[in-house]
């Protein structure tokens, strides 16, 4: 793996942590919760958009992959949440 692809996925597990800390540190306010939830599931598919854009192999059902994985994962965060 070479070093700027190594970036690109350290750039997504230290935010992607950040996010789920934030989970732990708001875990008595509900609204936060989902709120980091959401920002977590939506960066993941921005963040997955353009590394394939950088790495000029974007294609439609990439696009579509990652925003219906980052919809899913919201959602079962979300009913979790609700539990």
């Amino acid at each position: 793996m070479n070093e700027r692809r190594l970036l690109h996925y350290l750039i997504l597990v230290v935010v992607e942590a950040g996010f789920g800390f934030m989970l732990l540190y708001f875990r008595y306010n509900y609204f936060m919760e989902v709120a980091a939830a959401a920002a977590a599931s939506v960066f993941y598919a921005v963040w997955g958009i353009w590394h394939h854009s950088v790495e000029r192999r974007l294609r439609q059902t990439i696009v579509v992959e990652y925003v219906l994985v980052g919809f899913m994962v919201f959602l079962i965060t979300f009913l979790a949440l609700n539990l």
